[in-house]
């Protein structure tokens, strides 16, 4: 269901092979595929070119902005939140079902939210470990987006230390009276 919105977010980053290559993989999994429930385009080998608008935007220089963390979708930034309408508007099961059966299209948005807040399950265990939960979870959904947008290119360590928050540890206000 998100071939489409991969396909087109493909090429707006200038990505045509990716792009064709996501378009063809819906049409042959809707064609051959029975509308989707078998991926038949990876069987023949067409793999998946997974982009999104939040990535789109961030290649076209518009900034993260700040950090949220939105309800029942989890953490987020301003330009990544704009990728759910997107997502939404390029979802086929918008249009098949947005008048005769919203039931059904409602049912299929609640499977996405639940799937997208799965995903966030892998987070758990750095949660636990943490010593400060929020910073560590922001600092690594802002570092994982970042990459995203990069298409897996890796800072240098001094710029990717320099994207961490530092730690608080409340012995500032010793610092603050030596001048």
């Amino acid at each position: 269901l998100f071939e489409p919105s991969y396909a087109l977010n493909n090429m707006m980053q200038g990505k045509v092979d990716d792009g064709m290559e996501s378009g063809f993989r819906f049409l042959v999994n809707t064609t051959f595929g029975i509308f989707g429930l078998f991926d038949v385009a990876g069987w023949i080998g067409m793999d998946p070119h997974p982009e999104d608008f939040g990535q789109t935007l961030g290649k076209w220089g518009v900034p993260s902005g700040s950090y949220w963390v939105l309800p029942f979708l989890g953490p987020s930034t301003p330009r990544d939140a704009a990728g759910y309408i997107e997502r939404f508007a390029t979802n086929p099961t918008t249009y098949a079902l947005w008048n005769q059966h919203w039931a059904w299209g409602v049912g299929s948005s609640a499977i996405i939210l639940v799937d997208g807040r799965a995903q966030l399950l892998k987070l758990e265990d750095m949660r636990a470990a943490a010593v400060d939960e929020y910073a560590a979870v922001r600092d690594a959904y802002l570092r994982t987006r970042e990459r995203a947008v990069r298409d897996g290119a890796v800072l240098s360590e001094e710029e990717e230390l320099e994207t961490l928050t530092p730690l608080d540890f409340g012995d500032d206000d010793e610092g603050s009276k030596e001048e």
